[in-house]
């Protein structure tokens, strides 16, 4: 009896909406191609259709809704896309809506949700300090010496998160036992 032999792309068993390609934010393309042996053409199908149940088992879209994402600046996008380059998955960020859609397979997406969860601990942190600055700007303000263009001495107003770093540093309220200011 003769081998009949068969090659099959993984692509062609992956939903219409992704088109068997995962195209992260780097732009790397993720496929994989099986070359299918058997020794009837019935062989060759049971196994094209077992590989197709087994991808589309494994195949997940999964939809998070939160309210912060339409409020996302293009920076705190950015970092979110920055995701799909460590994993193999494809993720869409809709601001209308407030929802981030991330499609591939599920083991690659509960390490790419993992990450997202953290981005946006991040996030969240990063939105609290820069409040938290604001105010403790309208208290108070830190200065330092510099020279203008005419080389005489100025007082600079350091940046906000700067000046409330210094600020709670200064006050011991940054949760260190000692801060030294030079003066």
């Amino acid at each position: 009896m003769k081998n009949r032999g068969s090659s099959v792309s993984l692509l062609s068993f992956l939903p219409d909406k992704a088109e068997g390609v995962f195209e992260s934010g780097d732009k790397k393309n993720w496929s994989v191609t099986f070359s299918i042996y058997g020794l009837s053409q019935q062989d060759i199908n049971d196994a094209k259709s077992g590989l197709d149940k087994a991808v589309r088992e494994k195949y997940k879209t999964d939809k998070h809704h939160d309210s912060y994402i339409c409020r996302f600046d293009k920076y705190e996008i950015a970092y979110l896309k920055s995701i799909e380059s460590n994993c193999p998955i494809k993720m869409t960020i809709d601001q209308v809506n407030s929802v981030i859609i991330f499609e591939g397979f599920q083991d690659e997406l509960l390490n790419a949700k993992q990450e997202f969860f953290d981005a946006l601990r991040k996030i969240a942190h990063t939105r609290f300090c820069k409040e938290e600055a604001i105010i403790v700007n309208e208290q108070v303000q830190w200065y330092f010496k510099d020279l203008d263009d005419k080389g005489q001495p100025t007082l600079t107003k350091y940046p906000d998160m700067i000046n409330m770093y210094l600020e709670t540093g200064y006050n011991g309220d940054s949760g260190r036992k000692e801060v030294e200011l030079k003066r």
